[in-house]
């Protein structure tokens, strides 16, 4: 017992020796972000083993969220900032649009201990201001923004009445709408808006009798549930719309898949689990990011690219394409050996163009992922 106590010591010593050398290693050089273009990446950045922090970098530097520990105060009563993440970026004319959330905790006192009670807000941030999302008194989360014609949409979900169900909601400027009631195991992940048109696309898990438990992937088109060929087990991740085709990314089956209209397409067959995590459609080509097991992927056309750079990349989440530079954000898995058979991994965010890796300033980070892109 008291050699696995000095294991745990020694772990967290190291930990601590880890996080204070890293800080010194993070900053932005000079020349990496002198290209000519704004590069918008949201995700998170980790100051402790378990408290996030959402994030928005500008050509790698980080940029102020406000926070809205005030209006948790306000609303639900001594509520203390835990966490927070940014899914989603868009740009629209000058303003800049980030969707999250944000997670409060309160602690209350019991003879025996502490129990903890945590709920979650829908976040938007406009350049950096905290948006009303008129969601008062309900626990909710933003996963997805896009602005279309001046108008500002926001996917997420709301905690149900009733426990293992979840509505799926969409705001408009705003404006909340409950568009389906799904199991709570269910995900919203992507938001594309065309020619006044919403789609939606997510996966979750849905019972049918015969075949019990399935995840399926879905696509609704205006509230209204869309026809994807799926397998057994299927995952929606991405949604992007060019020339009134809808294309959805995600895996069938355990391989990396990619619907058109509906219609399935397999783009990585193998004995190893792969997923496409984004679309992009950049004039005639096919953009998908994603992974093939521990390795992250990017296929133009259906072919797989080879990028030097980034070849120690785990997953690629977002893909953005503009004056034919390729964009990509993600994560590498980072292992530091501590010796005596221990080791730290770690998820480090990136962003690459064209291959080449960019640092993002990532201050005192034991953790971080880049989620979205958004090249203006």
């Amino acid at each position: 017992m008291k050699k696995v106590k000095n294991q745990i010591i020694y772990l967290l010593l190291a930990v601590l020796m880890f996080w204070s050398c890293n800080s010194k290693n993070e900053k932005i050089q000079p020349d990496e972000w002198t290209f000519g273009q704004d590069v918008y990446v949201a995700g998170y950045e980790n100051k402790t083993q378990e408290n996030s922090i959402a994030r928005l970098w500008k050509n790698g530097k980080v940029q102020h969220l406000e926070s809205g520990q005030d209006n948790i105060l306000n609303s639900f009563g001594d509520y203390e900032l835990h966490s927070s993440k940014a899914y989603s970026v868009f740009i629209s004319d000058n303003d800049v649009y980030v969707a999250g959330y944000e997670t409060f905790v309160k602690e209350f006192p019991y003879p025996n201990g502490a129990h903890w009670e945590y709920i979650s807000k829908a976040r938007l941030w406009k350049n950096g201001i905290m948006q009303d999302l008129a969601n008062d008194d309900v626990i909710d989360y933003a996963v997805s923004v896009f602005v279309s014609d001046g108008d500002v949409y926001v996917l997420g979900y709301q905690a149900h009445e009733y426990p293992g169900v979840i509505y799926l909601k969409l705001w408009k400027n705003g404006v909340p709408e409950i568009f389906a009631e799904v199991r709570s195991d269910f995900q919203p992940r992507a938001l594309f808006v065309s020619d006044g048109d919403v789609y939606v696309a997510g996966y979750g898990e849905f019972y049918s009798f015969g075949e019990g438990l399935n995840i399926k992937a879905k696509l609704w088109k205006n509230g209204i549930e869309e026809e994807l060929e799926i397998g057994k087990k299927s995952y929606a991740y991405s949604v992007f719309v060019s020339d009134g085709d809808v294309y959805v990314g995600g895996s069938n089956n355990k391989e990396a898949a990619l619907w058109k209209n509906g219609r399935l397409e397999t783009i990585a067959n193998g004995e190893y689990f792969s997923e496409v995590r984004w679309v992009y459609i950049s004039g005639d080509d096919i953009y998908l990011a994603g992974h093939i097991d521990l390795n992250a992927r990017l296929w133009k056309n259906g072919i797989e690219q080879n990028l030097l750079d980034a070849k120690n990349a785990t997953l690629f989440y977002s893909v953005f394409i503009i004056d034919e530079d390729v964009f990509l954000a993600g994560y590498e898995s980072i292992v530091n050996d501590l010796g005596d058979g221990l080791a730290f991994v770690y998820s480090k965010a990136y962003l690459y163009k064209n291959g080449r890796k960019l640092n993002l300033d990532l201050g005192h980070s034991i953790g971080s992922e880049a989620y979205s892109i958004f090249v203006k």
